[in-house]
């Protein structure tokens, strides 16, 4: 009897370890790893939260000048009475007659794939093509003053040809017919 009851205590710790403790620990295990990777997410939420706040106080901070030149770069809508209107102002301001204004919506070739792969474009670019009559010089400063304007433009295409309304006794006057690629966000 003394040599069965310490056996059948070691065989109940054994059975015991195996049966009930073990399992356990290894729930317990577990339990703990699962708790680090919820403290890691929740700590990653917090950077990502104070991130996001100065993020916020960043973009709250631009003033409302800065945001009409954004906007002016590339704007939300493609408006084509005051495009018109804008590039009529610099070709007077410039001593240039403007006319022959239009327009056409266009993707550019090298997006026609991404297109296909992606679905939407980012942007939307607008081809447009005007005419305008003066002396040289004062073209180069028309060009010029575009080329410093805020809005985003490429110059695509370019004609130079003689007025035909010149007389030949007159000053030099060329007609430059223009063709322009200029984006919107839509």
């Amino acid at each position: 009897m003394k040599f069965f009851t310490p056996l059948a205590v070691i065989l109940v710790c054994v059975g015991m370890y195996f049966l009930y403790i073990s399992p356990v620990s290894m729930e317990v295990k577990a339990l703990v790893q699962k708790k680090t990777e919820l403290d890691d997410v929740l700590q990653k939420v917090k950077d990502l939260t104070q991130k996001r706040e100065e993020v916020s106080g960043a973009y709250n901070s631009i003033s409302q000048a800065d945001i009409d030149k954004l906007n002016k770069v590339i704007p939300e809508r493609f408006d084509s009475v005051a495009f018109a209107n804008d590039i009529s102002t610099v070709a007077t301001q410039n001593s240039l007659t403007f006319k022959d204004y239009k327009i056409s919506d266009s993707v550019p070739e090298s997006q026609e794939s991404s297109v296909e792969q992606k679905g939407v474009t980012p942007f939307r670019v607008s081809i447009v093509s005007f005419k305008v009559t003066g002396q040289y010089a004062d073209f180069l400063r028309f060009l010029n003053k575009i080329e410093t304007s805020l809005r985003l433009m490429d110059v695509i295409g370019l004609k130079v040809e003689q007025d035909p309304k010149q007389d030949k006794n007159s000053t030099a006057t060329m007609q430059y017919t223009l063709e322009i690629s200029t984006y919107s966000l839509k």
